[in-house]
């Protein structure tokens, strides 16, 4: 069996469903249009809002912060250069530092002051020697260290440790290598 439709004898749209669905579209578009104009219209007013508030807060500062003077701003400095002083000092590895020395300081040696600089790796130290020949050995034995260089007696004179007792005092500057 053959179908045979002849499309000219009839009209195949259905026109009331077609105006169904049109009028659907048109009511969900309106719907949207309305959701997105009142979105807008919210947005815009929050916007008007909030740049008045800036400009609010705008006039605000200006009155408040007109500059600090020059006296407050180098005392500004002196403390901020007074805690950075602090914070490398603390940075300074003490305990890497008196081990070295541990190992180097023989018997009949007193180390009275130690005195690091970090910048410059320069130790500046003060002590008392029971004898010059333990000043001696001292001496060649921060020499021989790997971690101490360019070892350089400052000064040394006598001192009196006891009534009965005489020793050497002695101020030493040397080098600190981190190797």
């Amino acid at each position: 069996m053959i179908f045979k439709i002849n499309l000219a004898t009839k009209i195949y749209i259905n026109n009331r469903l077609l105006t169904i669905y049109t009028l659907g579209a048109v009511f969900l578009l309106a719907s949207l249009l309305f959701v997105n104009i009142n979105y807008v219209v919210n947005k815009s007013g929050e916007m008007k809002n909030l740049t008045a508030r800036i400009a609010v807060l705008d006039e605000k500062g200006k009155t408040v912060s007109k500059g600090i003077s020059e006296k407050e701003y180098n005392a500004l400095q002196a403390r901020i250069s007074f805690a950075n002083t602090t914070i490398e000092k603390k940075m300074y590895n003490w305990l890497s530092l008196l081990e070295r020395l541990e190992q180097v300081v023989p018997d009949g040696i007193v180390i009275s002051s130690i005195a690091p600089d970090p910048k410059s790796q320069e130790l500046k130290l003060a002590g008392i020697a029971r004898s010059f020949k333990n000043l001696r050995i001292f001496l060649e034995h921060l020499e021989d260290s790997k971690f101490f260089t360019d070892v350089y007696l400052m000064s040394q004179g006598d001192a009196n440790l006891s009534d009965t007792t005489q020793g050497i005092s002695f101020n030493l500057t040397c080098r600190v290598t981190n190797k």
